[in-house]
């Protein structure tokens, strides 16, 4: 755990036609082979200095407030918002009519930075050790040369495009730990409560300066809400876990109470929120917005402990719920105003 305590311290006019991969040059050897710079290749991702796929867990304690609990990467699941029938707004009817428009939307937006180059991002990215996942074009990943190890590559492509890989092989790493994420919302904490190293003087410090009624413990690494525990504050030590460099501990966050459809009964719930961050070469931060969807807790609110009623994941029996336009507008409101510090301080502050 000592290593982590080192860490402590214009609208974009979206393309949504299909896509014909008919037209465009064949992605195999023979380009990559060839100098960027002599072919002719200028895409909307020459502008771009970074760009990330950010997967936003939300909660809203009340009608104007807005806590993050965590957040996602390239992998963010979004199964939800088509469980939930999340249609896309905007006038995309077209999509609207794919099983999940939401998230084929997100991917056409990553293709329109410039297919070639976000493939070769893609290829230099599995280099690296990163699934790409929404970034490679269908029908091409069962093609040798985005699984083969990069060689007889024309260097130009990686001086070109090579950093973007680098950029997002290392959001993905600070994404994957909770402790490294947290320390990028320092100097803008209203957005999220703290995350505090498991331990005797840590979880004592979030006691006393958090004072909240319920604690949740969880892995650093995990996902899909495994192993998660919540406990009231004030529980003896041999009702807890044994404190472990493998745990975290923050408040539980309430969310305002939602209405599911499902049991026409008030739940706790945790939105998904899926936005795609660009940043240009001049610094100015846009976020496109790719909607939300409600995972409500798998049981009503209970005045009594009890994690089904506080637990708000797909995986662990979370119904998903659509989002009011009132609510989304409040979200991407505050995203736009509010988060550009945390993706500045993601892309800028790298790993010591």
């Amino acid at each position: 755990m000592g290593k982590k305590k080192k860490w402590l311290e214009e609208e974009v006019c979206l393309d949504y036609s299909p896509l014909d991969f008919e037209e465009k040059p064949e992605l195999n050897d023979l380009i990559f082979r060839k100098s960027p710079y002599n072919l002719d290749i200028y895409s909307r991702i020459d502008d771009l200095k970074s760009f990330a796929v950010l997967g936003l867990d939300i909660k809203l304690p009340s009608q104007n407030d807005l806590k993050i609990i965590e957040v996602n990467g390239i992998q963010t699941g979004m199964n939800g918002f088509q469980e939930a029938g999340v249609q896309l707004e905007d006038g995309l009817d077209l999509l609207n009519f794919t099983e999940n428009p939401c998230e084929e939307a997100l991917k056409r937006h990553i293709q329109s930075l410039g297919e070639i180059p976000i493939n070769f991002i893609s290829k230099k990215l599995r280099q690296l050790g990163e699934d790409p996942y929404r970034f490679e074009l269908e029908g091409t990943k069962d093609k040798p040369i985005f699984y083969e190890v990069l060689k007889d590559i024309h260097p130009g492509w990686d001086s070109r495009y090579g950093n973007h890989a680098k950029i997002l092989k290392n959001i993905e790493l600070i994404l994957k730990d909770k402790l490294k994420t947290d320390f990028f919302f320092n100097n803008c904490r209203h957005l999220k409560s703290k995350t505090y190293e498991y331990n005797p003087e840590e979880y004592q410090k979030l006691i006393t300066l958090e004072k909240p009624k319920f604690v949740v413990i969880k892995p650093y690494d995990g996902a899909r809400g495994e192993n998660v525990e919540i406990f009231s504050a004030d529980s003896k030590l041999e009702q807890r876990p044994v404190y472990s460099f493998d745990l975290v501990a923050e408040s539980f966050v309430h969310s305002k109470p939602i209405l599911s459809k499902t049991d026409n009964k008030y739940h706790d719930g945790c939105m998904r929120y899926v936005v795609f961050a660009e940043e240009d070469k001049k610094g100015e931060i846009t976020f496109n917005h790719f909607g939300g969807y409600w995972r409500l807790c798998p049981s009503p609110i209970s005045n009594s402990l009890d994690i089904d009623a506080m637990r708000a994941n797909l995986a662990q029996g979370a119904i998903p719920e659509k989002v009011s336009k009132e609510d989304l507008s409040f979200v991407r409101k505050t995203i736009d105003s509010q988060l550009p510090i945390f993706y500045k301080n993601l892309v800028e502050k790298q790993p010591q």
